[in-house]
């Protein structure tokens, strides 16, 4: 059951399937306040993490790949985005075991679920 606090959270949001966010508020304490903040956060941090994710997947970076996939599973868990977190999980896990065919396939769709997930945080804290 939502507490009143996520249900006025959840009338603002225009809910796409990519953010749960009873999830993420849970993960905030139930603090709407903290809940934006993380998510301002995030947003703040994606254009530079793809660019970054690009950079290592064309010099085939394989191990600081992972490692960014890694913190991005978490940061993704933390607002809600589970889609996203499992993604970056099998894209952390096929960086590590060093399978170019697989990171190659999925990599474009992993993008574009992150930018996906960065637009529908628009919809919530703005």
């Amino acid at each position: 059951m939502l507490t009143t606090e996520q249900a006025d959270l959840s009338k603002e949001i225009i809910y796409s399937g990519l953010i749960d966010s009873a999830l993420g508020m849970k993960y905030c304490m139930n603090d709407k306040a903290l809940y934006k903040e993380v998510l301002g956060i995030f947003k703040e941090q994606a254009d530079k993490q793809m660019t970054m994710l690009s950079q290592m997947f064309q010099e085939k970076d394989w191990d600081n790949y992972a490692i960014l996939v890694h913190s991005i599973k978490t940061n993704a868990l933390n607002i809600g985005a589970g889609e996203l977190a499992d993604m970056a999980k099998e894209q952390e896990m096929t960086a590590r075991a060093g399978m170019e065919d697989a990171l190659s396939e999925g990599f474009q769709d992993f993008l574009d679920k992150y930018s996906a997930v960065v637009k529908e945080i628009d919809t919530i804290i703005t």
